[in-house]
């Protein structure tokens, strides 16, 4: 382990205390310990990569602008640069979502100040077009139950921004979460309910049937929310809990989404967000989830939510893996902005997003789960 890793475990020891009694044997991360060797010639090489989408036959992993590779295509090959006339040359990827109609992107040109919105595209097969041409300063794109959500800057001044969320619809139709002043977060569906669930700040939104008609969650707890999960299975709505992360690093379940009587502390202290949290099938007959959970600082770790979710309590260390901790993994070493599953409860492909600019690592990995397995390490891409 090198130095750098040496000093936080030092710095760290108080804070995984509590999870002296993990049983290693549990979850995704026990069996990916090791990955590849990193190469500075990847792609992904000390970047940061905010999202990787699923659509038809490729991968697209968004930089400043959009790579692909063909899902049929090994780890690490077949990546390539979307260069597509229409987006123009010096394009930037503010988003990327698909829904039933398609990969949907919001791109703008140019860097900086002199950056100038473009519009929304769409892929639809093979073909892309321009379905929305965009003057707000669009900052997010999100799908869930079908519905594209778009978060959008809406001023600049020396008070600071403020943001607001729409949808698409023919053209970008507003909701009630309108000029707050923290960026909202994803948006995610929970079936139990039927309702759609977006934060901004402390304040937690729900809609039913939406996608208009946002009211505040008053009993959501009192944090800085930075991310909304559910357990659902792959592909599919069907949800038994809704999670929220947050600024302090503690993560919220509810069961009917509008009482949070539990929490979890997340991978290291309460000086670090959650950023990122995804649920993916763990057990070797393909039942089990497990919540995987990135951190603001660096690594991640995962919860059994399992079914009747009886390991998911306050205090409880048993069932939490911490990654820094427990194994050697590059990615202990960075932030984990967001996990992407694709696939089904026995076979499918994990990937691990992570903000590698700081150090000599690459962005972007993934693993592979086949025969109701995980592989042995993360694969660098």
């Amino acid at each position: 382990m090198n130095l750098k890793r040496n000093l936080r475990l030092s710095v760290l020891l108080l804070a995984v205390v509590g999870l002296a009694a993990c049983n290693n044997s549990y979850g995704v991360f026990s069996s990916i310990q090791e990955e590849s060797k990193n190469t500075s010639t990847s792609t992904f090489y000390q970047t940061l990569v905010p999202d990787l989408v699923v659509y038809g036959s490729n991968y697209y992993a968004r930089l400043v602008g959009i790579y692909s590779r063909p899902t049929s295509s090994a780890a690490a090959s077949g990546w390539e640069y979307l260069d597509e006339s229409s987006f123009g040359s010096d394009y930037v990827c503010r988003g990327m979502a698909v829904t039933s109609a398609g990969l949907y992107v919001a791109i703008s040109n140019g860097r900086g100040a002199t950056s100038t919105p473009n519009g929304i595209y769409l892929l639809n097969g093979g073909t892309w077009n321009k379905v929305y041409s965009a003057t707000e300063n669009i900052q997010a794109l999100y799908a869930a139950h079908d519905v594209l959500f778009v978060v959008t800057m809406d001023t600049t001044s020396d008070s600071g921004s403020t943001y607001s969320l729409r949808y698409l619809s023919g053209t970008l139709t507003a909701t009630e979460i309108t000029g707050v002043s923290a960026i909202p977060t994803n948006v995610v569906y929970f079936s139990v309910n039927s309702s759609f669930y977006c934060a901004s700040g402390t304040k937690l939104y729900s809609a039913n049937p939406g996608p208009t008609g946002f009211s505040t969650v008053v009993t959501a707890p009192s944090v800085k929310i930075t991310r909304l999960a559910t357990d659902a299975v792959p592909d599919t709505d069907s949800a038994t809990a809704l999670f929220i992360g947050s600024s302090t690093g503690y993560v919220y379940r509810s069961v009917n989404g509008t009482t949070w009587p539990e929490s979890k502390l997340a991978t290291y202290s309460t000086s670090y967000g959650v950023v990122s949290m995804t649920a993916v099938p763990w057990k070797a007959d393909g039942s089990g989830r497990a919540l995987l959970v990135g951190s603001s600082y660096v690594g991640y770790y995962e919860a059994d939510v399992t079914s009747g979710l009886g390991s998911f309590t306050t205090g409880d260390s048993s069932n939490i893996v911490a990654a820094e901790s427990n194994y050697d993994s590059s990615l202990g070493n960075m932030p984990v902005m967001s996990f992407v599953y694709s696939g089904t409860t026995t076979s499918g492909v994990l990937f691990a997003c992570a903000s590698a600019m700081a150090v000599d690592y690459t962005g972007l990995w993934s693993n592979k789960r086949s025969s109701n397995a995980w592989a042995s390490g993360w694969a660098s891409e």
